[in-house]
C-alpha cells in the first residue's frame, strides 16, 4: 500500500497518548487516546474499513482496568494531497462486557461508575411470517405440477422463527444504530446466541427518551433483529435461503427471439396462434424455457444491506446486569 511519511494508508497508528481522567480520589478513570490514519482525498472514514486501532473490549496497556469504549472521528487534515483523520479512542471501566455498573469500592450504597453502554433487556421473540412455497425446503425441488409448470397460484405457507431483542442505555446518541435502522445483515452474525446468516436479519430499532441513570444522561435504544427464510430451488441445486430478498421464477407472457420481444401464443382449437391467458417460464436470457427444465429462480435484494459489526451486539446471552440505582427518597413534609 502507498506510504506518506510514518502513515500506511488505511492503517491507523497512534499519534499522541491522550487526556487522563481522575476521580475525586485521583485514580484515573478515563483514557482518550489520539489516532490517526491516512485516505486519499474524497475517500470518506468507514470504522470497519480501517485497520490498526485497538479492539472493542481490549484492554488498556497502561490501565489495565479500562477497557476500549466509544471511537469517535474527526475531521481531517491535508497531508501530501491526502486526508489524515483523527480517531478518539476512548478507554472507561467496565464490567461483564460493558453491559453492567462498575462499583470499585464495593459499597452497597454506592452505585459506582456507569459504563458507556449497559443492557437493560434481552428477549428471543418468535416472529411468525409468511411466505411462497417456492421451493422443497429439503430438496430444494421446484413446486411445479404434474405437467413440469408453476401452478396458478403460489402456496403461502406460515413459518416460525426465533428472534433477538437487546435493548441498551447509551451515553451518545446512537446515530449509528439510527442510520442502520431498517437494513439486514450483509454478514453472517450471532446475536444473543441465536446465528443469522446473511440477509436473513432486519434491524429494527426503537429510541426512547433521555433518561438519567445514575449521575449520567442516558438514551433507551432497543435493538430488534426480525428475522426472515425464503427457501428456493435453483437450477437443480439444493435448497437455498433468500432470508430477507425475493425469489422470483423468471416467467412472462412474451420472450426474447433473437433480440425481439415476442408475445407468447397457444395453439387455438381451429389451429390459428392466440396470445397466452398464463405466462410461460422463461430461461436466463429471456427466452422460452427448454422442455422438462426446471424453473430459472433470480433472487432480487428487496432491502438495503450493511455491516452491524460495529453495533457491537452481545453475541452470547449474559448474566443480568443489575438495576440502576433508585433515587433519593422526596424530603418528609414538615
Amino acid at each position: 500500500m502507498p506510504t506518506i511519511g510514518a502513515f500506511t494508508q488505511g492503517v491507523a497508528r497512534l499519534v499522541q497518548a491522550g487526556a487522563i481522567e481522575y476521580d475525586e480520589s485521583d485514580v484515573p478513570q478515563g483514557v482518550t487516546d489520539l489516532w490517526g490514519v491516512i485516505l486519499g482525498r474524497g475517500v470518506r472514514p468507514q470504522l470497519a474499513n480501517i485497520s490498526g486501532l485497538p479492539a472493542s473490549g481490549s484492554r488498556h496497556p497502561v490501565y489495565t482496568y479500562l477497557v476500549r469504549g466509544g471511537v469517535t472521528i474527526r475531521s481531517a487534515a491535508e497531508q501530501q494531497g491526502s486526508l489524515v483523520w483523527m480517531i478518539e479512542v476512548k478507554y472507561e471501566p467496565q464490567g461483564d462486557g460493558g453491559t453492567s455498573v462498575v462499583n470499585p469500592g464495593d459499597d452497597p450504597d454506592d452505585p459506582g461508575v456507569e459504563s458507556a453502554v449497559r443492557i437493560l433487556e434481552r428477549a428471543w421473540p418468535i416472529y411468525e411470517v409468511e411466505a411462497d412455497l417456492v421451493a422443497d425446503v429439503a430438496s430444494g425441488d421446484p413446486v411445479l405440477n404434474s405437467a413440469g409448470e408453476p401452478f396458478d397460484r403460489a402456496v403461502q405457507v406460515k413459518r416460525r422463527y426465533m428472534g433477538a431483542r437487546v435493548k441498551r442505555a447509551e451515553q451518545d446518541w446512537p446515530k449509528l444504530a439510527a442510520s442502520l435502522d431498517g437494513t439486514i445483515n450483509q454478514q453472517a452474525v450471532a446475536i444473543l446466541g441465536v446465528t443469522f446468516p446473511a440477509h436473513t436479519a432486519r434491524l429494527e430499532i426503537e429510541i426512547e427518551d433521555t433518561l438519567a441513570v445514575g449521575s449520567d444522561t442516558r438514551y433507551h435504544v432497543t435493538y430488534n433483529i426480525a428475522p426472515a427464510h425464503n427457501y428456493y430451488g435453483k437450477n437443480g441445486q439444493t435448497s437455498q435461503d433468500a432470508g430477507w430478498d425475493v425469489p422470483l421464477v423468471e416467467q412472462g407472457f412474451s420472450y426474447l427471439d433473437s433480440g425481439k420481444l415476442v408475445r407468447a401464443t397457444v395453439a387455438g382449437e381451429d389451429g390459428t396462434e392466440n396470445p397466452t391467458a398464463l405466462p410461460i417460464l422463461l430461461d436466463a436470457q429471456g427466452g422460452k424455457l427448454g422442455t422438462g427444465a426446471d424453473p430459472v429462480v433470480r433472487v432480487w435484494a428487496a432491502y438495503v444491506e450493511a455491516d452491524w459489526s460495529d453495533l457491537e451486539l452481545p453475541a452470547t446471552p449474559t448474566e443480568g446486569d443489575p438495576p440502576p440505582p433508585e433515587p433519593d427518597p422526596p424530603d418528609p413534609e414538615p
